[in-house]
């Protein structure tokens, strides 16, 4: 059995070896082989690109590695430039139209999320500016005007907190909307 499966791998490389030489095209191994840059070259490569300083492209030897270095470089410091500055127009310095739609998207994205993120603050703000407003008029029903949890709990502790201290009546604590509520009362009071 194992003398069969032997004969067949045998075999199977062997006619793969002889369509290869019968072939009038170039094998695919030399087409599709990495060159091999000098230690010096591929670590200038690295220095520059991870510095975004082309300085260190010009230490390449290699001409065409040299130019790589270059291109990617700068490709790399016009996208970084365009999404620091969040200009999508600034996209149309990278060379490569793959990447500049890539900068793009990831532009929309970033604004987008900036977006999302000041309406969120703006809420915040309105919510405190509210919650200020009916701890000021010292009416503890009126935090269920709050749209947030965490404001409506806050508004309501501190008005009962503030009214059970001034008035010196912890049953101001008992009106609270739940036991936590209560609790955290008495224990500020």
């Amino acid at each position: 059995m194992k003398t069969n499966k032997l004969f067949f791998l045998v075999t199977a490389i062997a006619v793969l070896s002889l369509a290869g030489c019968q072939s009038n095209e170039t094998s695919i191994t030399s087409e599709t082989q990495v060159p091999s840059y000098s230690e010096a070259d591929t670590t200038a490569y690295k220095a520059a690109t991870a510095s975004q300083d082309v300085s260190f492209c010009k230490k390449i030897e290699d001409v065409k590695y040299q130019q790589e270095c270059e291109t990617t470089v700068a490709n790399e410091s016009a996208f970084e430039n365009a999404i620091t500055k969040k200009d999508p127009k600034l996209c149309s310095a990278i060379s490569s139209m793959d990447k500049q739609k890539a900068c793009a998207i990831q532009i929309e994205y970033a604004l987008g999320e900036e977006k999302k993120l000041q309406a969120k603050q703006a809420t915040r703000q309105d919510q405190q500016s509210k919650m200020n407003t009916i701890i000021s008029s010292n009416d503890y029903t009126r935090c269920k005007e709050l749209t947030e949890e965490n404001y409506k709990y806050s508004c309501e502790q501190t008005i009962l907190t503030n009214q059970a201290i001034t008035t010196k009546d912890l049953t101001w604590c008992d009106k609270a909307s739940n036991t936590e509520l209560q609790s955290a009362c008495k224990a500020g009071a």
